[in-house]
């Protein structure tokens, strides 16, 4: 749309499923195999066959689980003889979707189907407890300092915000000197390395999953911290 009819970045926004796709498989299920052309509406009868994020969740237990690299989505294969593949957007691939609005100066994003991200606190109780979807998208695209209120300060935003692993730190300009240290939620130091001469940071979460403290001193004495979601 950009490249070839010319239209504004800032008029485009980013679709987002909140939901996934189920397709029966007439063999073993995997990545570009055969098909019979319908859905898997007896393992997801309440959304028929195209189930909402929070339904794939409580049906995990049936299915393998997998991320392809090169579209950058999960998806899932059934496990024990269901002859089933799904395809879905986690945290993580939210996360890089919504670092791809940032990146593209798009206007922002929509949304099919939000209630697909409510998270009861149990199966039937009506009670939300969690947004997980919606909550990563809103911390990427959010992630940045305010050049208003501190407009001497680097920008920064770290993706993706949760992670699996992998996790880039990109800033506004190029650093001679950036500590950045990592620190769990007891206030425990779990590494400490300093980095030279760079506007781009690529680093790994070799921890457990869980939350934790990114604090980025530049130079002397301008210091930022990011909380980072990592995830199995």
């Amino acid at each position: 749309m950009i490249d070839k009819y010319g239209v504004d970045s800032d008029k485009i926004t980013l679709g987002l499923a909140f939901y996934g796709r189920s397709s029966k498989t007439t063999g073993d299920p995997g990545l570009f195999v055969p098909t019979t052309g319908y859905v898997d509406d007896v393992t997801f009868p309440e959304d028929e066959g195209n189930p909402l994020y929070y339904n794939i969740l409580n049906k995990l237990s049936l299915f393998e689980q997998h991320y392809d690299v090169q579209s950058q989505v999960p998806y899932l294969t059934g496990a024990n003889s269901l002859q089933t593949f799904v395809s879905y957007d986690n945290q993580h691939s939210i996360a890089e979707k919504a670092q791809y609005i940032i990146d593209n100066g798009l206007k922002g994003a929509i949304i099919w189907e939000i209630t697909g991200d409510y998270i009861e606190t149990y199966p039937g109780s009506g009670v939300v407890k969690a947004t997980p979807l919606a909550d990563t998208l809103i911390s990427v695209l959010n992630n940045t300092n305010s050049s208003n209120e501190q407009p001497d300060k680097t920008l920064i935003r770290i993706s993706p915000n949760p992670t699996c692993r992998d996790i880039s730190i990109y800033m506004d300009k190029k650093h001679n000197t950036i500590n950045v240290e990592t620190i769990n939620v007891f206030g425990e130091l779990m590494e400490s390395t300093v980095y030279f001469e760079n506007s781009k940071i690529d680093m790994k979460i070799d921890y457990p999953p869980g939350v934790y403290l990114l604090k980025i001193t530049i130079g002397d004495n301008e210091v930022h911290t990011f909380k980072v979601i990592k995830e199995k």
